[in-house]
C-alpha cells in the first residue's frame, strides 16, 4: 500500500459530456486531457481563467477545432494559473480530466 498522495497521471477529477461552456475548475490547477466525444460544428476552445467571462485569446491554451475526429484526445497536462474553461464548440461533446 502506497502512502503517496500526489497528483495521478492524468488528473484525480473529472467532468463528463460537457456540451456549452463550463468553468471546470476555479482556482490554479492542471489541465491533463480532453477527450472529444462529438466533434464541433464551430470551434471552441480551452482556457486559464477562474471565470466563463474572462475568457479571451490571451488566456486560451488551444482551440477545439471543426474537423476534429470523435475520440481524439488532447493530453496537454498543462498547468493553469487561475482556472480552467472549457468550450466544446457549436454541438461540441467532451470530457475532460484535471486535478
Amino acid at each position: 500500500m502506497s502512502n503517496y498522495t500526489g497528483p495521478l497521471p492524468g488528473g484525480v477529477h473529472s467532468v463528463n459530456h460537457v456540451t456549452a461552456p463550463t468553468l471546470i475548475k476555479a482556482s490554479k490547477g492542471v489541465l491533463h486531457k480532453i477527450t472529444i466525444i462529438t466533434a464541433p460544428t464551430g470551434a471552441g476552445g480551452m482556457y486559464d481563467s477562474a471565470t466563463l467571462g474572462g475568457i479571451s485569446t490571451s488566456n486560451q491554451i488551444d482551440n477545439i477545432g471543426t474537423g476534429l475526429a470523435n475520440t481524439t484526445v488532447f493530453n496537454l497536462d498543462w498547468p493553469c494559473a487561475n482556472g480552467i474553461v472549457i468550450d466544446p464548440g457549436t454541438g461540441g461533446v467532451v470530457s475532460v480530466s484535471y486535478s
